[in-house]
Parts: C-alpha cells; sequence; structure tokens
C-alpha cells in the first residue's frame, strides 16, 4: 500500500509540474514575425492612401492626367513614386493611424525621411519622425512592431537602430548595424548608447 501511495504522489507531482510547465509555454507563446521593406517603392495597395496622405498635408491628391511634364518637388502630388505607406500596427486602420516613407528630394530634403502619424479628433497629429528609412519590421505582443531604420552617417556610412513603442511614441532601443554590418553581440551594449547618442545629437529622430 505505500508503494501505491508513492506512486500516486509522483503522478500528482508530474502532473502538476507539466500543468506548470504548459501554462509557462503558453503565456510565452508568441513568436515575432520578421517583415523585410524592400528599398523599392511600389504601387499602393489601397485605394484611400492618396486621400490620407493629402489629408495629412504631405502631399496633394490630384488626377494622374492632370500632371504636367514636369513636377514640383515642393508641392509633389500624392504619387507611389515618392510614397510608400506601411501600418506599423495591423490592429489600426490607416485612416487612425499609418507610417510612410518618403523619397530623397520630396519637398526638397535630400535623402528618405520615416514620418508616423496619428489621427486625433479629425487632424492628424505627428508622432514620430525619422531621417533614415525603415528596413525592418519586427511584430510584437502589443501590436506595435518594433521598426528598424537605417540613419546614414558621413563618417560610418550608416546606423541601423531598431526602435520600440512605449508612452505614446517610438524610442531608440538597440543598434544593430553599422554600414550594413551587424554588431557583434559583444559590442552591442557598450556601442548602441554612443550611436543613439550621435543620432539624438543629430537630430536623426523626434
Amino acid at each position: 500500500m505505500r508503494g501505491i501511495g508513492i506512486y500516486f504522489l509522483l503522478l500528482v507531482f508530474v502532473s502538476a509540474c507539466t500543468s506548470k510547465s504548459d501554462s509557462k509555454k503558453e503565456e510565452n507563446s508568441f513568436v515575432a514575425d520578421t517583415i523585410l521593406i524592400p528599398v523599392q517603392f511600389s504601387p499602393f495597395e489601397d485605394a484611400r492612401i492618396p486621400k490620407i496622405l493629402e489629408d495629412a498635408n504631405l502631399c496633394r491628391d490630384i488626377p494622374k492626367d492632370s500632371l504636367k511634364d514636369s513636377i514640383n518637388m515642393f508641392d509633389p502630388p500624392c504619387m507611389a513614386n515618392f510614397y510608400r505607406v506601411f501600418q506599423f500596427n495591423s490592429a489600426n486602420d490607416l485612416e487612425e493611424q499609418f507610417g510612410v516613407t518618403i523619397a530623397a528630394n520630396v519637398h526638397d530634403f535630400p535623402i528618405r525621411r520615416t514620418i508616423l502619424m496619428v489621427k486625433e479628433g479629425k487632424k492628424w497629429v505627428l508622432m514620430n519622425r525619422f531621417v533614415g528609412d525603415l528596413v525592418e519590421m519586427r511584430t510584437t505582443e502589443s501590436g506595435y512592431n518594433d521598426l528598424l531604420i537605417r540613419h546614414p552617417d558621413l563618417e560610418a556610412g550608416s546606423f541601423a537602430v531598431r526602435y520600440i513603442y512605449k508612452e505614446g511614441k517610438y524610442h531608440p532601443e538597440i543598434a544593430e548595424e553599422v554600414d550594413d554590418k551587424l554588431i557583434k553581440k559583444s559590442l552591442v551594449d557598450s556601442l548602441s548608447p554612443v550611436i543613439i547618442n550621435r543620432i539624438e545629437k543629430n537630430k536623426m529622430y523626434q
């Protein structure tokens, strides 16, 4: 009888451990997905985009057949040649918030910029502005994708920095690349603050 009692206790213990392990596994079941962003701009996938961009005062939504041979880059049309629109939180509609990478020379700015906009009431408000190109997004449990932004740098070539969403906007978290080369894991902790300080000093994001 004593052997049966011990056997029963072991079964209960194993069952409890398994249940606890399964519960922990369920809690940590989220698997991040990486979304690579192509360098080339492509046609808009949503017909609402030109109107949304115009409402945000980023360009003018005018018919293509009314365009002349030369385009005024200070006041450009809302064309896919110049704007790449993306959702940084797939749960929110484009008419609530959106991100856009703007081509070089648009509005007389020499390089690409990436801007995040959010609707407050009936007005579009700037959430973040980055001097640089969005190259990658990574999904998170919060729904707000982590953003990998490549910032140009005169001395280093470029810095790729991962931004995370916190308290209503995106903040730099960690530097991952220098001039398109991955930073060694052993150097990430020491280099990240230096690189982030540099892009802050050069006003590469707000």
